[in-house]
Order: C-alpha cells, then structure tokens, then sequence
C-alpha cells in the first residue's frame, strides 16, 4: 500500500493500492523460492526480515510463482486457507475511518476481499477477509451505524458484505458458520466441543467463526 503511495510521490503517476500489493507478493514469492537475484520492485526487499524464508502457504506461492493474476472475476485455484486473514489489518490501519463524514469502510472491505483473491481462488476467502475488515475497522475505529458492540459489528457487517459482494451460496455458507458461532457463546459446553462444531480452522470463514467465537466467550 505504502509503495502505490510513494510511487506516486515519487513517480507523478499512479498504480493502484492493489498493484501495490501484488508487486510486493511477487517480491516475497522469490524471496520464499530463493530467486534473491530475481529483479524487484518494491523497496521491501531492503528490509532483512523480509527477506527471512518461513514455512509460508504452498498453494500462494505456487500461484504467485505462476506469475499469472487472480481475480475475484479470474480466480486461479479454489484455495481458501486461513492465510488471507492475515493480511487484512494494513488495509483497516492505512484508511481510517475515525471520521464518520468519510467512511471508507466499503473501500476497506473490498480491497480486503481483492488482496485475498491473488492468492485465494476460493469466494469463502474473499468474503471472510472483507467480514473480517469490517470488524476490525469497527473495533479500531467505531462508526458501526447500530451500536458499539461486537455482535452489532456482526449485524452491520452483514449487511455491508451482502452490499458488497452480493447475495451467493457462499455468502450464505459464511453467515450460517457465524450464526453457529454466536449460538454457541451461552451454552456450557467445554470450548473444544464447541470449537470442534465450527470446523479445523484451516479454512478462511472456519478460522473467522472460531476467532468470533472466542472473542464473544470471552471479552475483555
């Protein structure tokens, strides 16, 4: 996002807060295959800890290797691992939403859902990062137009993922996921019985519903 930014700066023209982030993606993909003499072209690769090799997500990388570009319109894949949600807060974090005259809230959301998409082929993980960046948008920054609560966040967010993305199979898969999510926060059931209800976690919407679930179990 801060390279789409400071290449305007620095450049007088414009690519797109998303170019910006694949470009990055493609840095760290090569980075990850150890083609460190590859050209680059965000400045991240300064940055040591960037450079580091972790244990990251095969299919991502198999699909920025391929160098072809995914799309919620062109999807590669149907991957719809966790990992998406890892990456959702920069977008929350870079477009504030303190001032309720300018909600960028839907802007949020589906730069979210887009940025999920490079990698993840599946709608479950579009849409469970742009659920997901709405919630955190709302708990960072307030602006939720029913109340200041979680479960009111989970209202609105409803509301404005459907506006969004529109009404599909998926959607509605997501939304009966994080019903059971909530139905299950009062009863005296052990965690691990509960959790087990919403699935592993090892895909986008079951990691979300669990992340819900606990969150609701036990507010700070």
């Amino acid at each position: 996002i801060l390279y789409a930014y400071t290449h305007f700066v620095t450049w007088g023209f414009n690519i797109t807060e998303l170019d910006g982030v694949h470009y990055a993606y493609n840095d760290w993909c090569n980075q990850q295959l150890g083609n460190v003499q590859s050209s680059t072209t965000t400045w991240l690769t300064n940055i040591p800890a960037f450079c580091e090799k972790g244990d990251p997500d095969a299919v991502c990388v198999e699909i920025l290797a391929s160098r072809q570009y995914s799309s919620m319109k062109k999807p590669i894949g149907d991957n719809k691992s966790w990992s998406c949600l890892t990456r959702v807060a920069p977008f929350v974090l870079y477009h504030k939403n303190a001032d309720s005259r300018n909600d960028h809230i839907k802007h949020e959301m589906h730069l979210a859902a887009s940025s999920a998409a490079l990698t993840h082929g599946h709608p479950l993980a579009w849409l469970s990062s742009a659920f997901l960046a709405q919630i955190l948008s709302r708990t960072i920054y307030g602006g939720c137009t029913i109340g200041d609560t979680l479960n009111l966040y989970l209202w609105e967010g409803k509301r404005l993922v459907y506006e969004l993305m529109g009404n599909s199979e998926h959607l509605r898969s997501l939304f009966v996921l994080i019903d059971k999510a909530i139905s299950l926060v009062d009863n005296s059931n052990d965690d691990v019985e509960n959790i087990i209800k919403l699935g592993t976690g090892w895909d986008a919407h079951e990691c979300l519903a669990i992340a819900l679930y606990c969150c609701l179990r036990y507010p700070m």
